[in-house]
């Protein structure tokens, strides 16, 4: 069951991040999301890494 509801999660999120890059003429970059991650991983068979950390990168960084 958790499997379902994690592939459901990441599916829903790239119709979200579509969405949203159409809406607002920017791209949303999932890789920044780590379930997303995580899940892409896993489901190409690599090992996780959940005890790293990476911040989230800051959208109005450099226009000013």
């Amino acid at each position: 069951m958790g499997k379902k509801v994690q592939e459901r999660a990441a599916t829903e999120a790239e119709g979200i991040a579509k969405t949203l890059s159409e809406r607002y003429n920017q791209p949303f970059d999932l890789n920044e999301l780590l379930v997303y991650v995580d899940y892409k991983k896993e489901k190409e068979g690599k090992k996780t890494d959940n005890n790293i950390v990476t911040p989230p990168k800051d959208p109005n960084a450099g226009t000013e």
